[in-house]
């Protein structure tokens, strides 16, 4: 009979050899059959771990485990043989909590994302820029834009170098909560730090902006852009068209609109119903109704949006045959 020293070796020999074919480690595959036969409990987990690894297993094969149970989406799993190593007191790092992190986050657990960040501080374990990464754009998600920058300021004392996604995760964490100023923070220090800013890096800085009806900080956004290589795209110009709607200037967001050229740059449904509702605020009722009437050639498809915002607009302005026409091709659309 092989000793468990031996089986042991083989063991963490398969889960290696596993990683650099593509496959699934024979442990693993044990984890999420026994875990897989009624309802998931920790004892079966840990007895499958037990037996395969009486002495604890090594640093890099738990890494081996814990990848491979992420990307075979047995985050519960995950979840449990993590805690395995907590409760024996085996060694873990970052790449580790790295693994199960991105498993949960894939899933959308943000609150057990933050959660093991959370444990990575208490037990002093060192992070690195991924797994600020993965935390802060679970602070987004979770609508905790002040922890976010706490944790993205946190790289810089940690002599972590901030990256495009970091960077990205944290300006879409400050979006979401409509934190306009912050984002153009966050915006400001990427280019004073000769990092190259994205395409989705000033997208989201405009959504923030656009949220706000902050349409001069908008403009201001887009100036920042002409000094760099990226180029707007539609959604872009649909958030600054947008937000200068919301500000009531609707020359302004014409200008934006103008970008948008057939063949280089579509607009779709959400760009005419910006530039409609950008219009419907101003009372401006026959550029309006220009617009309308020149998104069938561009095969824009009209929704009930586009139909009352323009209905509104000649409302506004005492134009009721237009209105009424408009009212009468909406019903003919078959739109409620």
């Amino acid at each position: 009979q092989r000793s468990y020293v031996e089986l042991c070796d083989g063991i963490s020999e398969d889960v290696q050899s596993a990683e650099q074919d593509g496959r699934i480690p024979l442990v693993v595959e044990s984890l999420i059959h026994s875990a897989g036969q009624g309802s998931l409990q920790s004892n079966v987990v840990f007895a499958v771990l037990d037996l395969a690894f009486p002495s604890g297993p090594d640093l890099r094969t738990s890494t081996g485990i814990l990848r491979s149970l992420a990307r075979n989406h047995a985050v519960d799993v995950a979840l449990l043989a993590l805690s395995w190593h907590k409760v024996k007191k085996y060694g873990l790092n970052m790449y580790h909590y790295g693994a199960v992190s991105d498993a949960c986050a894939k899933t959308n657990r943000w609150t057990q994302v933050l959660q093991l960040f959370s444990e990575m501080a208490e037990s002093m374990i060192q992070v690195n820029a991924v797994n600020l990464g993965v935390a802060i754009n679970a602070c987004g998600r979770a609508r905790e834009w002040e922890k976010a920058l706490r944790l993205f300021s946190e790289m810089a004392s940690s002599q972590l170098e901030a990256t495009g996604i970091t960077v990205n995760t944290t300006i879409s964490a400050c979006e979401k909560s409509g934190k306009w100023t912050e984002a153009l923070h966050c915006l400001a220090g990427a280019v004073q730090s000769n990092m190259e800013p994205g395409a989705f890096t000033f997208n989201a800085a405009a959504s923030a902006c656009e949220k706000r009806g902050k349409w001069g900080k908008a403009a201001s956004i887009y100036t920042a852009m002409a000094h760099s290589s990226v180029r707007p795209d539609t959604t872009f110009c649909n958030a600054m068209i947008s937000a200068c709607g919301k500000g009531e200037q609707w020359e302004a967001a014409l200008q934006f609109f103008s970008l948008m050229t057939p063949g280089k740059l579509e607009s779709d449904a959400i760009t005419s119903n910006a530039i409609i509702s950008a219009f419907q605020k101003a009372g401006e009722w026959k550029q309006s109704v220009q617009h309308f009437n020149s998104m069938a050639p561009r095969k824009v498809v009209s929704d009930s949006f586009t139909f009352n915002a323009a209905i509104s607009t000649c409302e506004k302005d005492d134009t009721w045959e237009q209105a009424v026409q408009l009212f009468r091709m909406m019903k003919q659309t078959k739109l409620e």
